[in-house]
């Protein structure tokens, strides 16, 4: 992971952190995903659903927490945990 990568991000989750900025402010600038034209928003997930170093990390911080994580594909990401809700149907393995 590129060094400078890591450093934007520490200085994102910081903003987010300290309250200078909103997530869904600095998601709409920054970000390359496509939830970032909804501020950052990609709504309901299930475990399953997505890749697992993202789940694990979404999955295990508590609501109202903001998450930072560094993926090995190289991409960077920080999400709040807004709600949870019981899981619908079976869950997968």
């Amino acid at each position: 992971m590129p060094t400078e990568k890591i450093a934007e991000l520490d200085a994102l989750y910081e903003q987010i952190v300290s309250e200078r900025s909103t997530l869904a402010e600095l998601a709409s600038k920054h970000s390359t995903c496509p939830s970032a034209q909804n501020g950052g928003v990609i709504g309901w997930i299930g475990k399953g659903q997505t890749v697992a170093p993202f789940e694990d990390t979404v999955f295990s911080t508590p609501i109202g927490s903001v998450a930072r994580y560094v993926f090995p594909n190289h991409h960077t990401s920080a999400s709040a945990i807004a709600h949870t809700r019981p899981a619908k149907g079976r869950l997968l393995p």
